[in-house]
């Protein structure tokens, strides 16, 4: 056996044992990945929200801008203060000096105290409604990474499935190169695609961990475990229809207009 065709076998060798490594390697990769999936409990896009929610809560913006609003409202409803002066008289003479005091209230002839209590009003009424439209668009927010996550790890298990037909597939041709039944080329060929099908692993697990920092961010915390698992069958909710008529019918955005120009 010449030098050439021993190097040539031990270099197909090593090949063959890097790919079947790294195929391992994944696959335990894979193993370890679907026990967490299984061990922790699926996140609903209804406790998302109620996540948020709460988040958003402890942040006391709301009830800090009712608090101020209601504070304005009792201040409108009070009568200005009675205005007291003192004046006194008897300068430049010999006579005793005399102190006149006068308390005047003024008078709500213009309406001004009401109009006060109406503005006042207004306020709450804009806030209430600024809060309804942000409280909408928190709940659009929270629903597109939730999906993006969804999506994200539907994917992977497709990339999953597709890697361990390719390392199924590696093998059997090694052993078939091993019998001498196929050129190396073909080795090589189902390598570069084994390879590809990890690249496109692992660019799916990145996608996946993003999407979950993203979705865990939303209520200020850095939770890596979180997980949806939804079947592709309920990826799209039948409920959406109803939920856009229902915007619709709310029109939280021309009330607050409304409201702008009264």
């Amino acid at each position: 056996m010449s030098k050439n065709k021993l190097h040539q076998d031990t270099s197909i060798l090593n090949l063959s044992w890097s790919a079947l490594g790294s195929g391992i390697l994944l696959s335990a990769m894979i193993s370890i990945s679907t026990s967490v999936v299984a061990s922790t409990q699926d996140l609903t896009l209804q406790q998302a929200i109620e996540q948020v929610n709460q988040y958003q809560a402890s942040q006391n913006f709301w009830e800090t801008q009712n608090s101020i609003n209601a504070t304005n409202l009792q201040q409108s409803k009070l009568f200005k203060n009675p205005e007291l002066s003192v004046e006194q008289t008897g300068f430049g003479s010999n006579n005793e000096k005399e102190l006149a005091i006068g308390i005047s209230q003024p008078l709500d002839i213009f309406g001004e105290r009401r109009a006060n209590q109406k503005l006042a009003s207004l306020s709450i009424d804009k806030t209430a409604l600024k809060q309804k439209i942000y409280q909408a668009q928190i709940e659009l927010a929270v629903k597109y990474v939730w999906s993006q996550l969804a999506i994200a790890e539907l994917e992977k298990n497709i990339v999953n499935e597709q890697l361990r037909v390719s390392q199924e597939n590696l093998q059997a041709i090694e052993k078939r190169f091993n019998a001498g039944s196929i050129a190396q080329v073909d080795v090589n060929r189902a390598r570069l695609s084994h390879a590809e099908n990890i690249r496109l692993f692992r660019q799916a697990d990145l996608q996946v961990q993003v999407a979950t920092q993203q979705l865990s961010n939303l209520w200020g915390t850095s939770d890596k475990s979180l997980h949806v698992n939804l079947s592709s069958q309920k990826l799209w909710p039948k409920s959406t229809h109803q939920q856009v008529q229902e915007y619709l019918a709310d029109n939280y955005i021309e009330k607050y207009r409304a409201l702008l120009v009264l």
